[in-house]
């Protein structure tokens, strides 16, 4: 393998979420470093505002944003949007079941 290929471009998958009475958002996965860098502490209750704004790609949404955003949202359909992104960032359900089907 070419070292170069390993450690140059971005290979985080996107995916549009539709949303019933709101429309279609994109989101991304988050990288690694990401992860790292946006979570605080275990208990952070702010960690979920800033994970969803990073990787909020169409519309692009500030924390604060995030934050009105949660405010007004039902829980059914921010979870949507949370699980869509931890999905694509390799630690949402789908990537456990993925990881229990390589490991069994």
């Amino acid at each position: 393998m070419d070292k170069q290929t390993l450690l140059t471009g971005s290979r985080l998958p996107e995916a549009v979420v539709t949303l019933p009475k709101v429309g279609d958002v994109r989101v991304r996965g988050l990288s690694r470093a990401e992860v790292l860098a946006l979570r605080q502490d275990p208990g952070d209750k702010d960690a979920e505002r800033r994970y969803v704004a990073a990787a909020m790609v169409d519309p692009a949404l500030t924390e604060d944003e995030v934050g009105q955003w949660q405010a007004i949202a039902t829980g059914e359909e921010f979870q949507a949007v949370v699980e869509a992104i931890y999905d694509l960032s390799g630690f949402g359900r789908e990537a456990e079941k993925s990881a229990y089907k390589r490991v069994s």
